[in-house]
This record gives structure tokens, sequence and C-alpha cells, in this order.
């Protein structure tokens, strides 16, 4: 499909309705899956969750891990060590966390919209976006 004016341009599906704006506060959400980008010129980790009391919407949280390869490593104070110990009511490994121990888990998350880039300027409201600012527990 392209553009109107601009043969080649092609829009992307998925991205018609611009980038995905929640109200900001606590909601429910389901784990959907996890996967580990290189980005930001770091190791990272993008945990997918859907949530529950809205249209069908998929946002991210991001982590800073420690491996590429093998099981998922974090510092022990980490957010995601903390946050995975909160959701699954028991200690974890620092260096063996059972990101797939979400499934099934109804979680309480806090969502953000971002409002800034990364150089600390205001985004044009068009531009701002929600994210998943941290997991608060189980629901």
């Amino acid at each position: 499909m392209s553009v109107k004016g601009a043969s080649n341009v092609i829009a992307l599906p998925g991205l018609e309705d611009g980038p995905i704006l929640v109200e900001p506060g606590e909601h429910l959400a389901v784990y959907m899956r996890h996967e580990r980008p290189q980005a930001f010129k770091g190791l990272k980790l993008r945990v997918i969750f859907r949530l529950q009391d809205q249209r069908p919407v998929q946002l991210s949280r991001w982590y800073q891990v420690a491996t590429s390869k093998g099981p998922i490593a974090a510092p022990a104070c980490s957010d995601l060590v903390r946050e995975m110990q909160a959701v699954l009511g028991r200690r974890v490994r620092h260096d063996r966390i059972p990101i797939s121990a979400l499934a099934g888990i109804l979680v309480r998350v806090d969502v953000r919209t971002v409002t800034s880039d990364y150089r600390q300027r205001t985004l044009a409201l068009i531009n701002q976006y929600s994210v998943i600012g941290r997991l608060e527990g189980k629901a």
C-alpha cells in the first residue's frame, strides 16, 4: 500500500493510529512474551504485557540486564529482581530470573506517559506515548 503522492513510501501495518497513549495510573495486565534486543547501547530485556481494562493494547516494560544469552541475569538490587519478587511473592535468583513465571498471572502495573525525549526536550502531544513504569504486584 503506498502513500498518496509518494510511490517509494509504504505504510507500516499497525501504525496507522500512531503511538499508543493510555490513561496514566494503575492498570491490570497479563504477560504476553519477552525478548532481549540489543538496544540503546546496552543489553535490554523487553517484557510485553496486554492491558486488561482497556481496548486490547500491548505495552512494554524495559529493563537493563547483564547477559545477552543464557539465563536472564541482572544485579540483585535491580528493578527487574525487585519487581519479579513483588509479583511472584517469593525470592528469585538474580542470575536466573524466571520471566516466563509471569505467564497466567494478572499483574498490577503502573502506566506512565513519556512526555520528553532522551535529551529532556518536551515531545509534542502527538508524539507522546505510554509505557509501563513499574510492576506493582499481583492483582
